[in-house]
């Protein structure tokens, strides 16, 4: 079996530091693709906005439900528990 010599022999023999380099300019090189894609991506959203511009679908605003009848004695009820609850006195 081939042995690989060992330390920094090793690396000068077995181009150890042309590989170690080349592997740090591909990543770098495809860390600035992805940069570079990022930074692009909006400008090319806004031109393929022109052309497939998104659905706005109109939705009537909500209305609140008229005031129940008995609510006024509902909050009054709730609002006499809670300061029975935290130790008031009656």
């Amino acid at each position: 079996m081939f042995l690989l010599a060992s330390g920094l022999a090793g690396i000068r023999e077995n181009d150890g530091f042309a590989i170690a380099i080349t592997g740090m300019v591909i990543v770098f090189s495809a860390l600035v693709l992805i940069s570079l894609a990022l930074t692009a991506l909006p400008r090319v959203l806004a031109v393929l906005n022109e052309y497939y511009p998104e659905k706005v679908e109109l939705v009537a605003p909500r209305t609140r439900p008229a005031a129940a009848a008995g609510e006024p004695e509902i909050a009054a009820a709730a609002a006499f528990a809670m300061h029975l609850h935290r130790g008031g006195s009656s």
